[in-house]
């Protein structure tokens, strides 16, 4: 354990370790954490990260977790513990390529990793946490049906999350790896109208829902609606899995998909951020 005034941090060296003292404080704030709780619920218990929490005055306030090659995603725990979490990643040398954070947390965090490391950020982009619990039906269907992707999609899927990637600045290192993933887990559907014009993918289970991802129509076919009856009929046969909740994130650069979401039900509960390093 490291401790700095009220503040002590404790370190796990993997999810299994980390998920059963995490998991009930996320639960409290599922909207906010199910990025958090979707990624670390998919992990198998012997994954290796680097795992945290965060204690004030020997209290449970925060929670942090690093998967291999990948950002630290934390949660929401103010300005001077995300500052001391900072200085004990650095003093660990742990190998950050960013963060995702509350706004504020991970703002404070990065101005704080750049004096302990000289590390300069490469990318930063402020997002909107999504909730859904009631699909409002889209005030223009688009014409078509939405139908699970299968395998004989494959080159198409991949070419469309390598689109999708570059369009938000996140490109992949490998579009047919993940293309693969989503077609084997069936959580990948696919508008035809009649040929496919648009797709949206469900995953990281959480303990109310998923989250939506990989929502996506080629430029040459948009503004036909075709992303909202998507993304509104892959909704609605969630929660009539049983579901009750589902989540996105949204970046907040593009007004266009914000509203869209907005139109089917989605409803903003918090701002996050991520940054790279």
């Amino acid at each position: 354990m490291s401790t700095s005034g009220p503040y002590s941090l404790r370190f796990y060296s993997t999810v299994g370790e980390l998920r059963p003292i995490a998991t009930p404080l996320l639960k409290r704030r599922e909207a906010e954490n199910h990025f958090f709780l979707g990624t670390m619920g998919e992990a198998s218990d012997d994954q290796p990260a680097t795992g945290l929490t965060v204690h004030r005055d020997g209290e449970l306030i925060a929670c942090g977790l690093v998967p291999p090659k990948w950002n630290l995603m934390l949660s929401e725990c103010g300005p001077e513990a995300s500052r001391q979490v900072a200085r004990q990643l650095a003093q660990r040398r742990v190998a950050l390529r960013g963060i995702l954070a509350s706004e504020q947390d991970g703002d404070t965090f990065v101005k704080a990793w750049h004096e302990l490391t000289d590390t300069p950020t490469t990318f930063s982009m402020p997002m909107g946490v999504y909730e859904l619990t009631h699909v409002v039906p889209p005030a223009r269907r688009a014409s078509g049906e939405m139908r699970l992707a299968t395998h004989e999609h494959i080159e198409l899927v991949t070419e469309w999350v390598d689109a999708f990637g570059k369009r938000v600045s996140s490109p992949y290192d490998d579009a047919r790896r993940v293309a693969e993933e989503n077609l084997k887990a069936e959580q990948l559907y696919l508008w035809h109208d009649p040929e496919p014009v648009s797709m949206a993918a469900f995953k990281g289970r959480t303990p109310s829902g998923v989250r939506i991802l990989l929502v996506y129509t080629p430029d040459t076919l948009r503004s036909h609606g075709y992303a909202s009856s998507c993304v509104a009929d892959l909704s609605t046969e969630l929660l009539s899995r049983g579901m009750t909740k589902l989540f996105l994130n949204t970046q907040m650069n593009n007004p266009t998909s914000n509203s869209i979401y907005q139109r089917i039900g989605y409803r903003m509960v918090s701002l996050a951020v991520e940054h790279r390093f």
